[in-house]
């Protein structure tokens, strides 16, 4: 099989070149832990068990049900924010409907931390009962696609949410179109008619693919299975457009080992190119991103363990992981070839090298996006970067994560979840001034709009 992609803090600006020593990969980043809730409660107090909804855009009014034990007739809800009473989330009042269920009707300011919240009832007799990180405040709404990929139309392509099986695509005014069973679907042009990623129809180990529609979104799909030059698996992972309009693939292709591929559109169909891999690499690699210069990224593990980058003409090389680390992926690069993103020594990275006159420097070492260790014990990788370099997503300690980049610094900014378990992880990024991103949260698909 080959490598699927995969804050709760107000936004933190910290300085773009943190490093950090240590041991380990990302292998955690690309399926987080699921954290449960936990209840604070003491004998005779009311216990909190969850509440619905769990999640609320900032800016919004809601009736929110509150379900537990030991309610009464005169308990209050309030929201905490990490155990402190927080202002920005107001209970306009609480009603009571049994011991086990209350409404709160709240507000939420336009400018509450997107973050995870504590529920807590205080009874008439003032005891007390907590739903730890009960309540989110997002930027995340559920869609029925779990996305790998996102163009600026904001149409998303990945795995139907309810059969990891079936290809999907969710256009924002069509809605969930499904293009083929037994399909992994990982990129799609900006056009929204051309989708890449792999079949296994007939193909028991899988092969890179194309569906084109010149009907928009609602299709019909036709599949176009792409040059593979042999019987072994192949998949195509990225797409770009390039100077002269055509589109170009980058994934990999399977002989002896796993081989970096590139697909390049023509008059004819398609065209193969295969890449080599630095000479010191025995187990083969594949390429996780492309861009309309040609040059590639990509790695030879599922989640590590060697980073590498392929230039326009094809030649490959090392990206360094932070200092002191053996061990780095690379999921996705820029449109100028300037940031590449990723992960090392479990921290989401970015390797960049300046552009001067058309002369390209040396690629950096990797540098830390964020120090992960000061907010959780976890993890963190960064999946996908804007065409500019401006932004990046990805996960950090369980959460969907975006890091702004610019001017020397870094800013990290919390996408937000769905609730309880409180797991999301951002898998896409699309060009806009004001980005949407793509990926999951409690295992289903969601789209991150305009932050």
């Amino acid at each position: 099989m080959f490598p699927m992609r995969r804050g709760f803090f107000t936004p933190l600006v910290i300085a773009a070149a943190v490093m950090l020593a240590g041991c380990g990969d990302s292998s955690a980043s690309r399926a987080p832990s699921e954290p449960t809730v936990r209840f604070k409660v003491s004998s005779g107090s009311p216990s909190v068990s969850s509440a619905n909804p769990a999640s609320a855009f900032q800016g919004t009014n809601l009736d929110v049900q509150i379900n537990g034990s030991g309610f009464d007739n005169g308990s209050k809800a309030s929201w905490n924010l990490r155990g402190v009473p927080n202002g920005k989330i107001v209970v306009n009042r609480t009603s009571f409907v049994s011991s086990s269920q209350l409404v709160a009707n709240v507000s939420i300011a336009s400018d509450a931390a997107i973050d995870l919240y504590d529920v807590v009832v205080t009874t008439s007799t003032l005891k007390q009962g907590i739903g730890s990180d009960a309540f989110a405040v997002t930027l995340a709404t559920a869609i029925p696609v779990v996305g790998q990929a996102i163009n600026d139309g904001g149409q998303i392509v990945g795995q139907a949410r309810s059969n990891g099986s079936l290809g999907a695509l969710w256009d924002p005014q069509v809605g969930l179109v499904s293009i083929q069973s037994g399909s992994q679907l990982y990129a799609i042009d900006q056009s929204g008619s051309l989708i890449a990623g792999q079949v296994v129809t007939n193909y028991p180990l899988g092969l890179a693919a194309v569906w084109t529609s010149a009907n928009g979104a609602a299709g019909p799909w036709i599949l176009t299975e792409l040059p593979s030059l042999g019987t072994g698996q192949s998949s195509a992972r990225s797409v770009a457009t390039n100077a002269q309009g055509r589109l170009i693939l980058g994934g990999n292709l399977t002989l002896k080992r796993h081989n970096p591929a590139i697909w390049t559109q023509t008059d004819n169909g398609w065209q193969v190119t295969l890449l080599t891999l630095p000479s010191d690499i025995l187990d083969g690699g594949w390429i996780q991103g492309i861009n309309g210069l040609g040059m590639a990224t990509g790695m030879d593990g599922v989640t590590c363990c060697h980073a590498f980058f392929w230039d326009a003409s094809g030649a490959p090389s090392h990206l360094q992981p932070v200092a002191g680390a053996t061990q780095a992926a690379a999921w996705s690069i820029n449109a100028d070839g300037t940031i590449i993103v990723g992960n090392s020594n479990g921290l989401a990275v970015m390797w960049t090298r300046t552009l001067a006159n058309g002369v390209y420097g040396a690629w950096s070492q990797a540098t830390a996006l964020e120090n992960t260790p000061q907010y959780c014990s976890g993890t963190s990788a960064a999946n996908a970067v804007n065409a500019a370099g401006t932004v990046a997503v990805g996960v950090s300690c369980g959460q969907a994560m975006a890091w702004l980049i610019g001017n020397g610094t870094v800013v990290r900014f919390n996408l937000g979840g769905l609730g309880p378990p409180n797991t999301s992880v951002a898998n896409a990024v699309n060009n806009l001034a004001s980005p949407n991103a793509a990926g999951e949260a409690n295992k289903g698909g969601v789209y991150w709009k305009n932050f």
